[in-house]
């Protein structure tokens, strides 16, 4: 049977397409840079999963373009193997080389030319100038690598990374003037300009330059070869794009990848000048511009990626447009609704607004990636329902949409869609509530955003940190009466379970952009304070213990809380505002004011206190004392911080000169008590202040009781545990030694103290959570009203500060309904039961008829 040509034609292409993706192409093979796409994708907050997703992407799209280049090498070698076989009038075997008559010498010279700027010749194979020039048969192995002759010419050059060239293209390339097809690509030392001789060069139908070092413009030059089909220049060229290619009309395949180029494209360049473009490729040229038309009258594929084209599409289309790739760009605007004939569009990675519209050919669509844009807005049943059988994926992951907006494309129209994750709704937010009002904080503006089946659950912190607030589970989260422990950043997560699972296995959770709820101190008389915030002087933070900080005598940070009044659980602040917490963790401050120390957290709150008195402690931690002596005996005496006395002696070796030894101690000591005897030549002490030794000791009874009323009934103290504070509150961390080292484990049990008649309730990890007052002390209990009230003349409220029978601090607000009654004044007045009074502001006191 006689085979055609066009059924040669037909098997080989099929041949060489199955086989280019069956072999495990290389990304170098295919010219693709994995590095400078993930920097790229980085840059523009990529996460690593979408990044890894892109690549995945690109890759495809760069074996799409190696499949492309191989075909059209293929069509241009089996025109130039059939045409030689015409001419012999012999039918030449596919595994045979072809024989041919050496070609000119002016051809053998620019061959030449080429090998001598080859740094790996042995890779030439068959380059022999000896011989005729032939062409390659790659499975025979014979003939001249990469060269392909024709009638006596050559009339293909193929130059692969094995020739490895150095320098420059040879201007002789300009003497193959029968060549059609050149293909010079992944020379890594290949460098300058593209020559302007390759202008001469009239019967070329494919030229590719790819993963060289070209560099310099594009040469006008190339404007003239008007036979040019496949047009490929994937370097680092410079310089202004023009109408270059304005002549080529029988142009069909443009790939310009990674320049460095300006200007600007547009649709009129492909409308008038290449009317016969089937695949346009334009990718990763940073420095090119595009009109806000995309229609192409010829093309099929159209890819426009990792360009940095900023125009609102207008129109998108074509008559034979079936793939169009425009992701990776700076595209606004608001998507077209004018897309003519296209199936597969990317529009991804751009900054597109408002909501998706009707496409003019919605019906046709079967891959849609509209990922990581601005979209927002309520997708309508018409959009919906319009997205047919044919449509296959459906990309909206990382843009603004809410369960409302995406909820008629997963009920009851199922679109294959992905929609994980989404932007966080709304925006960050600032709002300032006095204290004793109420503050809403909402998921949405209003409930109309809301989703049937959405849930909610609110939570106090930072995103993913943050506690869950038990029964706060509306849109709106409601505080009913604000304290100072409100402040803070909160935020809301909301699910669906119409949502639980995307194409991607992926479940849909909305996060709330957080807002920080600031909390405005009611005003205190006769103190002159700024935002309601009160200011304070320490020392620079750092020191670990809270002696370091009583050292330090300069106090340049300022500190503010809403409190006039330093206690354990106060909440420091950085601004003024009361918005910033303090946020350098678990170290110790020194207060100006009142020669104290304060141990704040990393939550900017007051958890220990230590005063810094020069009376309170004479103990101090001792490592060890270095003594130099010839004679002796040399004794070192101390006493423990106990009270407990130690004596240690050295004896010199008699007339050994000068002798050292270090007596190691290891241990708090009494400072004054430290002395050394005998005929001491030189000492050296060294303490360590980052060691407590002055911490304060409390008798503790046993900690069997578990409650409060048990524990007051002890008469024996036997266990001493110690505290940097002074005294004993909520909060206060108890230890089991003066170095502040071991935490008491208290097992939630109450126990008594013997100096404070007083029983505590001890946690696990030491702290004290209750307090419980065994010894009565005095109170009294007066009736008091308000005099004003509540008012809305934006007056301070009437208040009264006071300590109540547990020797905790109090305020009460007086409300609207407190204030006198003109008939009997005394139907308004309450009871409070206090050890004595603070302050009061606007009172009037029932009981004895005094006005405060």
């Amino acid at each position: 049977m006689k085979i055609t040509p066009k059924i040669v034609f037909t098997l080989l292409c099929f041949f060489i397409i199955s086989n280019s993706f069956a072999q495990n192409i290389s990304d170098a093979e295919l010219g693709f840079d994995v590095s400078k796409i993930s920097t790229f994708l980085q840059q523009r907050g990529a996460s690593v999963e979408e990044i890894n997703q892109e690549i995945a992407k690109m890759r495809k799209l760069y074996a799409r373009l190696h499949l492309s280049r191989q075909k059209n090498i293929n069509d241009i070698l089996q025109k130039n193997k059939l045409a030689d076989g015409a001419k012999t009038g012999t039918q030449r075997s596919s595994s045979t080389s072809l024989m041919a008559a050496d070609v000119p010498q002016t051809e053998r010279d620019a061959l030449k030319a080429i090998y001598d700027i080859s740094t790996s010749k042995s890779n030439l194979k068959g380059w022999d100038f000896s011989t005729t020039v032939a062409s390659w048969n790659e499975s025979a192995q014979t003939g001249w690598k990469g060269v392909t002759v024709t009638n006596g010419h050559v009339s293909a050059l193929i130059i692969t990374s094995d020739f490895n060239l150095n320098g420059q293209i040879p201007t002789k390339i300009s003497q193959l003037p029968e060549l059609t097809l050149l293909n010079i690509s992944g020379n890594f030392n290949l460098q300058g300009a593209i020559p302007s001789e390759i202008g001469q060069l009239q019967k070329l139908n494919m030229i590719s330059f790819s993963g060289n070092a070209l560099s310099g413009p594009i040469p006008e030059s190339i404007g003239s070869l008007s036979g040019i089909s496949y047009l490929e220049i994937n370097e680092s060229l410079t310089g202004m794009i023009s109408y270059e290619f304005a002549n080529m009309f029988n142009l069909q395949y443009l790939i310009i990848q990674n320049t460095n180029l300006t200007g600007e494209l547009d649709s009129m360049l492909f409308h008038r000048f290449l009317p016969n473009i089937i695949e346009l490729s334009i990718i990763g040229n940073l420095n090119l511009g595009f009109g806000d038309v995309f229609y192409f009258p010829s093309a099929e594929i159209v890819d426009l990626s990792f360009n940095k084209f900023s125009t609102n599409i207008q129109r998108l289309g074509g008559p034979n447009l079936r793939e169009v790739n425009l992701s990776h760009n700076q595209l606004t605007g608001t998507l077209p609704t004018l897309i003519e004939n296209i199936k597969v569009l990317d529009l991804s990675y751009n900054k597109i607004t408002g909501s998706i519209p009707v496409f003019s050919n919605i019906a046709n669509l079967s891959d849609v990636r509209l990922n990581n844009n601005l979209l927002s807005g309520k997708v309508s049943p018409q959009v919906a329902q319009g997205f047919t059988s044919n449509l296959k994926t459906l990309e909206l992951q990382s843009n603004k949409f809410t369960f409302l907006d995406l909820a008629n494309l997963v009920e009851p129209y199922k679109a294959p869609l992905a929609y994980t994750p989404q932007a966080k709704i709304q925006t960050e937010q600032t709002i300032n509530i006095p204290v004793g009002n109420s503050a809403s904080l909402s998921m949405y503006t209003s409930a109309l955003f809301t989703h049937y089946a959405e849930t909610f659950q609110w939570y106090k912190g930072i995103y993913p940190n943050g506690t869950l607030i038990a029964g706060a589970t509306d849109f709106t989260y409601t505080i009913p009466k604000v304290t100072s422990a409100d402040a803070g950043k909160y935020y809301c997560l909301s699910k669906n379970p119409l949502f639980a699972t995307d194409i991607f296995g992926k479940a849909l959770i909305l996060e709330r952009e957080p807002i920080t709820l600031s909390v405005l101190c009611p005003p205190v008389t006769g103190i002159i304070i700024k935002n309601n915030s009160y200011p304070f002087q320490f020392s620079n933070p750092g020191s670990s213990t809270a002696v370091l900080a009583c050292n330090q005598k300069t106090f340049p940070v300022r500190l503010y809380a809403c409190t006039s009044k330093l206690t354990i659980g106060t909440q420091l602040y950085t601004d003024d505002t009361l918005v910033t917490p303090v946020a350098n963790g678990n170290v110790w401050y020194h207060a100006q004011h009142n020669a104290t120390s304060y141990k704040v957290d990393i939550s900017g709150k007051i958890t220990e206190i230590y005063s810094c008195s020069t009376s309170a402690c004479d103990n101090r931690f001792l490592d060890s004392v270095t003594v130099v002596a010839q004679d002796g005996p040399i004794t070192l005496n101390y006493a423990l911080y106990d009270g407990t006395q130690v004596s240690k002696t050295f004896q010199p070796v008699a007339r050994g000169g000068d002798q050292l030894n270090t007596f190691s101690v290891l241990a708090c000591i009494n400072e004054p008590s430290l002395s050394i005897s005998g005929p001491l030549g030189r000492k050296i002490t060294s303490w360590n202040d980052n060691r407590n030794c002055c911490a304060n000791s409390f008798n503790f009874s046993t900690s069997s009781t578990t409650t409060a009323t048990q524990a007051c009934q002890s008469t024996t103290f036997p266990n001493k545990y110690y505290s940097s504070s002074n005294s004993l509150a909520v909060g206060t961390q108890l230890y089991l030694d003066i170095n502040l080292q071991s935490t008491v484990s208290g097992g939630n049990t109450w126990r008594k103290e013997s100096s404070t008649g007083f029983a505590y309730k001890i946690d696990n990890q030491g702290k004290i959570l209750e307090i419980d007052q065994c010894i009565p002390v005095p109170t009294t209990t007066n009736l008091f009203m308000g005099r004003h009230g509540y008012r809305d003349d934006n007056e301070d409220p009437d208040y009264m500060i006071y300590i109540d029978r547990s020797g905790n601090e109090r305020k009460h607000i007086f409300s609207l309904i407190d204030i006198p009654n003109p008939n009997d004044p005394s139907d308004h007045c309450i009871s409070i039961t206090f050890q004595y009074v603070i302050e009061y502001y606007g009172v009037y006191n029932c009981t004895t008829g005094e006005i405060h």
